[in-house]
């Protein structure tokens, strides 16, 4: 899984985690996102208000290239 995350930070789409909890969060773009030097967290900025939420990558349970087809 860490590497289909990373190779998803490196690219243009956006893409969905699905936490443990059942909780989805969007990521609109990888520009949002960023993980830190251990590989334990990534820190994602909050377009729609301005904040900084830190998700911990091991209550990561699946990832999902998101479906932006809608968007057009």
């Amino acid at each position: 899984m860490m590497t289909d995350l990373l190779n998803l930070m490196h690219g243009s789409k956006p893409f969905l985690l699905r936490m443990v909890s059942g909780r989805v969060i969007e990521i609109p773009h990888p520009d949002f996102v960023a993980m830190t030097p251990e590989r334990t967290a990534l820190v994602l900025v909050r377009r729609e208000e301005p904040r900084l939420e830190v998700i911990r990558i091991n209550q990561i349970e699946s990832i999902e290239v998101a479906d932006d087809t809608a968007a057009a």
